[in-house]
């Protein structure tokens, strides 16, 4: 169940209610890996993150995950084993169409000795001055709480009451809660702004450089069920991206025709020029099994399930995906991502990697359009990428004594540096090719 005021005007936000646009407007990342009071103002479409290796450019992308709510859910205590690798505090300014709110997410990370990050501990507060007046951050609610339930309270007091019985189904052990004040409930225009953050932040997606590589790794064939489901020992927790990106594929054949043939013509020889076409051999498997009910005997029910065999063909060979070379692959699993996801924050790390220069271009130029539907950030090594790309959209990241930091060109370079690189774009050649001769170093 979840939290809504239907009271004295105040609805939480409905469906079929125009999207909210929200951009990322700036964000500050402090204690975390490198990034130690850093702050990135990012473009509103595209931005692209460039530097030497061990500048921080994979730490940026990271902390801004930090704020993918997805990823705090599974918040744990701390054990005798595991020790906390320190406190983490970022601070995101957003624009809700137009407006400004802002997050603080401070977590405690753990180190596990793993790579990845683990969380113990997550409070987040909000700041919504441009809704209420009021300069405070202070707790609220999940939008899960606000967006999709039907219940009524009769008094301020009694929403404070319900809104703490249900977040007990929450685990709020880490929030301040205590300090939220209830009456902000009934501001319809702040609520529909922390629910477009929220959906925001859940479609936060990041692709890594080594993400796509090594073909090998794609299966030949998967199961799925009668809905398309994947069966075991199928399932994405225990397979890989590679798996994921065909299953992905077949299930956007299944669910939108129109989508899928956009996609396949632009990775055809007609565009992309990767392959002539996809196919799909479907062997329709069955078993059986029986169902105990309590009202009558046993009831034999019969499960069905297909064998799915994707193929490609190039030319007149029809080989599997994981005969292909490393370059194609990526560039398929690329361009279905960028096309498909329907994510509303994608961050790409190092395109170029494994991609042929030839079909560099063409990604770049696809990332470029889609960034106007989706905020976007990429990080790169490739003056060929800064070649199609205005200085706007490319931001210097540097080690520095203090820490990781991201400067945009224009406050990177100074007067004269901007002059030389002004004057070289418009008589000499492209930002890539200024990157090259050593005018950004």
């Amino acid at each position: 169940m979840a939290l809504a005021l239907l009271e004295e005007g105040c609805i939480v936000a409905t469906k079929g209610k125009t999207e909210a646009v929200v951009r990322l407007e700036s964000i500050s990342i402090d204690g975390y890996r490198s990034c130690r009071g850093t702050t990135f103002l990012p473009n509103a479409d595209l931005s692209a993150l460039i530097g030497i290796n061990g500048a921080g450019k994979t730490n940026v992308l990271q902390g801004i995950r930090l704020l993918d709510q997805r990823r705090s859910r599974g918040a744990r205590r701390v054990t005798e084993e595991l020790s906390r690798s320190g406190s983490v505090e970022v601070t995101a300014w957003l624009r809700v169409d137009g407006a400004k709110v802002g997050l603080r997410v401070a977590l405690s990370l753990l180190d596990s000795g793993r790579r990845s990050d683990e969380f113990v501990s997550v409070n987040e507060l909000w700041q919504l001055e441009a809704f209420t007046g009021s300069k405070t951050w202070t707790p609220m609610p999940p939008a899960a709480l606000l967006r999709d339930g039907s219940r009524a309270a009769e008094s301020v007091d009694s929403q404070f009451i319900l809104f703490e019985s249900e977040m007990i189904r929450y685990d709020a052990r880490h929030r301040n809660y205590d300090k939220f004040d209830a009456s902000i409930l009934r501001n319809k225009a702040a609520i529909d702004a922390l629910v477009a953050v929220s959906e925001f932040r859940s479609g936060i997606s990041y692709y890594s450089a080594s993400q796509f590589t090594d073909p090998s790794r794609c299966p030949s064939s998967f199961e799925v069920d009668e809905e398309g489901r994947l069966n075991e020992p199928y399932l994405p927790g225990s397979g890989s991206a590679h798996l994921r990106f065909l299953h992905d594929l077949y299930g956007l054949r299944r669910s939108n025709e129109g989508l899928y043939a956009e996609y396949c013509r632009f990775v055809s020889r007609q565009q992309l020029g990767l392959i002539s076409r996809l196919t799909w051999k479907e062997i329709e498997l069955s078993s059986s099994t029986a169902e105990v009910r309590s009202s009558g005997p046993v009831k034999k029910i019969k499960k069905r399930k297909t064998l799915v065999v994707p193929k490609v063909q190039i030319g007149t060979s029809h080989i599997t995906f994981n005969q292909l070379s490393e370059g194609t692959f990526k560039t398929l699993a690329l361009a279905f991502y960028i096309i498909t996801d329907s994510s509303k924050f994608l961050m790409i790390e190092e395109p170029e990697v494994c991609v042929h220069h030839g079909l560099l271009r063409r990604i770049v130029e696809t990332i470029k359009a889609y960034s106007h539907r989706k905020q976007t950030i990429i990080s790169t090594h490739s003056d060929l990428l800064v070649d199609d790309l205005e200085p706007k959209h490319v931001f210097v990241v540097e080690m520095t004594t203090s820490g990781t930091r991201v400067t945009g060109l224009d406050g990177w370079l100074d007067k004269g540096g901007r002059e030389a690189l002004h004057s070289y774009l418009a008589e000499s050649g492209p930002l890539g090719e200024y990157w090259r001769s050593g005018g950004l170093t």
